[in-house]
């Protein structure tokens, strides 16, 4: 079982998680995709965390380029934070 001190940036992935729940609290569920990102977005400020929003970035196969990816979100410049909508968590 992993724990907290097994965990590659484990304070920042709980700090990033529990910003997720309270998102995920206080809309609740079935929208769309695109709110809970300005939700999520809106808490990175309040709490100082750095961000960027829609990180574009080459996917590449034995160097041919596939297409672009865009990521929701990298967070503290080494986490990427990919929004899924669903029922549950």
């Amino acid at each position: 079982m992993k724990t907290k001190k097994n965990l590659i940036y484990a304070d920042e992935c709980y700090q990033i998680i529990g910003l997720v729940f309270k998102v995920s609290k206080e809309l609740g569920f079935e929208h769309k995709e695109s709110f809970y990102q300005k939700a999520l977005a809106k808490e990175f400020e309040d709490n100082g965390i750095i961000f960027k929003e829609q990180l574009r970035c080459k996917l590449k196969y034995k160097e041919k380029e596939l297409g672009i990816y865009i990521f929701d979100f990298l967070v503290f410049d080494k986490i990427v934070v990919e929004i899924k909508q669903k029922r549950s968590f």
